[in-house]
Parts: C-alpha cells; structure tokens; sequence
C-alpha cells in the first residue's frame, strides 16, 4: 500500500438536509495528502486504474482539489467514481499582520465586526473572556468543559458532529498536545463556556474540526466573536501559514476567507449491482433535498424552518 493511502471506514451519510436518516459505512482507504491552500497539484479527470492502489476499495479521496468540476457519477468497466460534494474549500492566508488583514473588509464589515466584539465583552464587564489550550494539562481542561457544551449543540444533536465524546479522541488529542499539534479556544458567558473551536496543527496549517456554540447565545454571535480573537491572535504570533475552515461552506467561513479552493470528495467504489444502488440512492436523497431546500428558499421559509429543525434537535 502507497505511502498515500491509508485504512479507513468510508462512510456515506445519507440526510435529508440536517435530518441524519443512516450511514454506509465500509472498511476501506483514504487519501493521505493533506489540503495546503493550493489549487494545483492533481489532476482532476484521472483514471482510477492509473491513481488507486491495489485493493478493492472504496477508496475515498477528500477535500482533493478540481478544476473544472467532475460529473456526480462515473462508471467504467471496473470502478464507480462518486462524487457527492463539490465546494468552496475556504481558508485564511495568515502570512501577514492583523491590520492588513482586516483591512480586506469593507469600513461596514470592519464596524460591524467592532461592534459584535464590542456588545460580548459588554457582557462580562467590558473585556471579553476567553482562553486557548496547547498542554495536555490545559487540554485536559478544554476537553471537560467543551464536551459539555458540544452535548447541548445542535452541531452534535443534528449533525453527530460534535466534539467526540470516546475516550480514543481523548487519548489522541492528549498526545498531540504532548507534540505541540493542537490548538483549542474557549469564549466564555460569564463562567460558563459559550463557543468553543479545535484545531489540529500540521506544519503550519490550523484545522478548523470541530466547533460549536450555545444557542441560547445566539444574540451575541459566540462564534463570529470567538473567530475573530482567534485570527487576531494567531496573526500577532506570526507562525502559522493558513487557518483551514475544511469542507463546507457557509456564510461565516466565506467572510473570514482570504480565499479558496474549488474541492470534491471523490469516492470509489468497485463496480457492482449493490454499490450502484447505493451510490444512485445517495445522489437521489441528495438531490430531493437540495429541491426541496430551493422551493422552501424561494417563499421565504428555508431559514425558518432551518431554524425550526435546530431547536428541535
């Protein structure tokens, strides 16, 4: 097996927009290559036969740079390519200094940003409370007080993407803290946590994995302040190359951009009845919500309900 690749369950979320119905998980491989804030280096047409190790699969390439986009499903003699998300991969170019970053924003934006800061720290007697974690002890610290808050998220309710409550993330994040390849920050109401981001550190780059905030905050936009202390910081340090918002794209990651790649995540699975069942069902259940998502933004009520669903969950 290529240094490239490495065992993994590949997963297939089936969801009709925020709703989790199941997921297909399979033993199988992942693309080793890690995003670096580049747009070149792969070629976006490859045939599998040429690229894939040896093996069976499914094999699964994530966040792999493409320009132009690929076709959702591709079948040759041998394999199924699927490729259900196709987006703009956001990040932050943090060579540089604060001031001339924020100076990418409008006056607007820049006053508005001001101003949010400004009303949360209001709340704590003018200065606004908050803490990053690097040592396993400090870790140890983070972990108690963000898994509390990530249980209440809808993040972790609707999504399952909170932070991992199991024990083996633990133990991981303690030896990488051990190493120096974390960094977590916590923005607090009072005493109590309101907004927490992890990032794992790889040679420069910061990771943006998991995140989550307390609704009942909301009014003070926890996270967009929490965001905004965490780059002001890392630019005054001056050692990090790019903050990494990862897969997915949203409002928030597209306003602290400086930047961004046009990603896939590329699946590959051998061809057979069954994996083309599945694969035709995913891009089915994907599509049903993308329409039904149009139609509800089109009379106006996609935010709400959207809304409506997280304080259900």
């Amino acid at each position: 097996m290529s240094p490239d690749w490495s065992p993994a369950s590949v997963r297939l979320s089936y969801r009709l927009g925020e709703i989790s119905m199941f997921t297909w998980v399979q033993n199988g491989f992942s693309y080793n290559r890690r995003f670096c804030g580049s747009s070149g280096g792969e070629e976006p047409h490859f045939s599998p036969a040429n690229r894939l190790p040896p093996g069976n699969g499914p094999f699964l390439m994530r966040s792999l740079p493409v320009n132009p986009p690929l076709p959702r499903i591709s079948v040759d003699r041998d394999w199924i390519r699927y490729v259900p998300h196709q987006y703009k991969r956001f990040y932050v170019d943090l060579r540089g200094d604060f001031e001339g970053y924020l100076k990418r924003f409008s006056s607007k934006s820049r006053s508005t940003l001001a101003r949010k800061v400004r009303r949360y720290a209001s709340t704590s007697g003018g200065e606004l409370v908050w803490k990053e974690y690097r040592s396993p002890a400090e870790l140890a610290e983070f972990y108690r007080l963000a898994r509390e808050l990530s249980s209440r998220t809808y993040q972790e309710r609707l999504l399952h993407s909170g932070l991992p409550a199991c024990v083996e993330f633990k133990e991981q994040m303690l030896d990488a803290g051990a190493r120096g390849e974390v960094r977590a920050y916590l923005l607090f109401n009072g005493d109590q946590p309101a907004a927490y981001v992890y990032c794992p550190l790889h040679a420069g780059v910061l990771v943006y994995q998991y995140v989550g905030y307390d609704a009942s905050c909301r009014h003070l936009s926890p996270g967009t302040v929490l965001q905004y202390v965490i780059l002001k910081k890392l630019f005054d340090e001056g050692c990090y190359r790019i903050f990494d918002f990862t897969e997915g794209e949203g409002q928030q990651k597209a306003f602290f951009a400086t930047d961004h790649v046009h990603c896939a995540d590329v699946y590959f699975y051998r061809r057979n009845a069954w994996n083309l069942l599945c694969v035709r069902l995913h891009a089915a259940v994907d599509a049903l919500t993308a329409s039904t998502g149009r139609v509800l933004d089109s009379v106006g009520l996609k935010n709400a309900v959207r809304r409506l669903v997280r304080r259900a969950a």
